[in-house]
């Protein structure tokens, strides 16, 4: 009997989710479109609302981290957005997180940022270098402003001062 009526019961429709709350610090992420842009999957109830799936819509998006949501007692998603910190432009359009994660932000940005050119799959290493050189060239005031990886594995660097 008690079966029945779990299967009769439509998850959906006890206790629907009423809203969604974004939190994170955000210079170039808004609240209101990452909210528009988790609203039409969270489909279903307290229970049964799919958390995963409101995370994967989200950490799809170019400037979004990392993401983390969980259900608020009675009604309500908690959603973490965790925004990628931008630290090096790379090639034309591409800019390296302080993660080393290469992304595309749709946008051009007005930012102070060392820049990095080189061959098609080594920004990671070339990023890890540019930490290296940097860290050592902090004692002389130096900064790197370009660093550049061509063809034949010769390193150019401009350094600002």
């Amino acid at each position: 009997l008690i079966a029945a009526a779990y299967q009769q019961l439509n998850m959906k429709t006890v206790l629907p989710i009423s809203s969604v709350k974004i939190e994170g610090e955000f210079k170039y992420l808004d609240k209101d479109q990452l909210r528009e842009q988790a609203m039409p999957v969270v489909d279903g109830g307290f229970f049964s609302v799919d958390l995963v799936a409101v995370r994967n819509v989200l950490i799809d998006l170019p400037w979004v981290e990392d993401v983390s949501v969980r259900r608020q007692w009675p009604d309500q998603l908690l959603v973490r957005v965790m925004e990628k910190q931008p630290v090096v432009f790379w090639g034309k359009d591409g800019v390296l997180s302080s993660r080393g994660e290469l992304f595309s932000p749709g946008e051009t940005l007005n930012e102070n940022l060392p820049r990095m050119n080189g061959p098609e799959g080594l920004h990671s290493v070339m990023f890890k270098e540019l930490s290296r050189m940097q860290a050592w060239l902090l004692e002389t005031g130096l900064y790197i402003q370009e660093m550049e990886l061509d063809a034949r594995r010769s390193w150019t660097l401009k350094m600002q001062n």
